[in-house]
């Protein structure tokens, strides 16, 4: 199997997972089988972070997530794609494991995998809803300065531009894709001004309808 790709996002959660005993990997598994589907994801995250500490429960989630595309398959092995998840989360994080941690956490994430098919029932109980379409993931913004030389290069007084780039990372049809546009000042205060008003509509819907729909966030 060629190596997986894995977002550095994810990285954490494979630390966590890669330290954990059987008995608290047990009751991870045991927790994420038991919730209902549409579990509010706050309340899935909240309810791993009693296992295994603040903030912990988001990154193992996560992580879990990530492996939608690699189980969907019947005939798919699943001791196989533990290994090379491990081989590929070893090599393009540069983490420095021995044998018997790599054993870890290899062995850890055979048993998620195994369970996937009934954790995968509130995982994607948002993309279900949303099938065909593209579904955010992740957001990184960089910002740098465009200089602009005259024909005389070695002249001090230049003229300049300050960019912003937004990475998107998004999937659809279970496939990871990514999105980069460039903006300006302008266009992020459009975007900015768009993102408020769905806030606000978002307050507003679910204010008015809590009492007849159960919203799933």
């Amino acid at each position: 199997m060629a190596r997986i790709h894995i977002p550095n996002r994810v990285f954490p959660g494979f630390e966590i997972i890669s330290k954990l005993k059987n008995k608290k990997l047990d009751d991870v598994v045991n927790s994420l089988n038991k919730m209902p589907i549409g579990i509010d994801f706050e309340d899935a995250i909240e309810e791993l972070d009693k296992i295994l500490g603040q903030d912990r429960g988001y990154e193992v989630l996560d992580t879990i997530r990530s492996f939608s595309s690699l189980v969907e398959s019947n005939d798919t092995d699943i001791n196989d794609v533990a290994i090379n998840l491990t081989d590929s989360f070893i090599e393009l994080s540069k983490t420095n494991m021995s044998l018997n941690q790599k054993t870890i956490l290899s062995d850890n994430l055979f048993k998620i995998l195994s369970n996937y098919s009934v954790i995968s029932n509130i995982l994607k109980s948002r993309e279900l809803l949303l099938s065909n379409e593209n579904n955010f993931i992740d957001l990184e913004a960089m910002t740098d300065i465009r200089v602009i030389f005259d024909d005389e290069l070695s002249k001090k007084e230049r003229m300049g531009m300050v960019l912003h780039k937004l990475f998107f990372e998004y999937t659809r049809n279970s496939e990871t894709k990514e999105l980069h546009l460039t903006l300006d000042l302008d266009d992020l205060k459009k975007v900015k001004s768009e993102i408020d008003k769905a806030i606000r509509k978002e307050e507003l819907i679910t204010k008015d309808y809590k009492d007849n729909i159960k919203f799933i966030s």
